[in-house]
């Protein structure tokens, strides 16, 4: 039998600070609770070089000045777009999205708020690292998510 004792990854502990930092937040929602689509864009062209690849869904009442983390997932780059829209805008209701809960969260009053991170690299059979990082992410955040379904 081999045993074989990892260490995480070395930028795990920058990665799950900038998602304990809840300053890190970018509201979507505007002041009517519908997804501002424009907003979300405007935050995926700030990754100049690559575009990001683990996510974040949080709310929040418009009274508190927390966010809640409540999703955290993970898609190659040049899909991220696409499923920012199905857990936030429309989807398929096969896609596994979120779609469901961010509609009752912002019926039931509260901001909707995303945080994007890009694991490098993405692509080209090294998708490993973006999957063990939300995988690591998601072990960590457990007591907060409450729509992940791999808890």
């Amino acid at each position: 039998m081999l045993i074989i004792q990892e260490n995480p990854p070395t930028h795990f502990d920058t990665v799950k600070n900038y998602f304990t930092d809840r300053e890190n937040v970018r509201k979507i929602s505007s002041t009517d609770f519908s997804i501002d689509e424009n907003e979300i864009n405007k935050y995926l062209g700030e990754f100049t070089n690559r575009r990001p690849n683990i996510y974040a869904i949080l709310i929040k009442t418009p009274n508190e000045t927390v966010w809640s983390l409540k999703y955290i997932g993970q898609r190659e780059s040049l899909g991220i777009k696409q499923r920012l829209r199905e857990h936030l805008i429309s989807c398929n209701e096969q896609t596994g999205s979120q779609l469901e809960r961010v509609k009752l969260a912002r019926s039931s009053g509260y901001e909707i708020g995303i945080m994007l991170v890009s694991i490098l690299p993405d692509s080209n059979g090294e998708e490993h690292f973006r999957l063990l990082y939300e995988s690591m992410l998601i072990k960590e955040f457990s007591a907060e998510l409450e729509w992940n379904k791999q808890k």
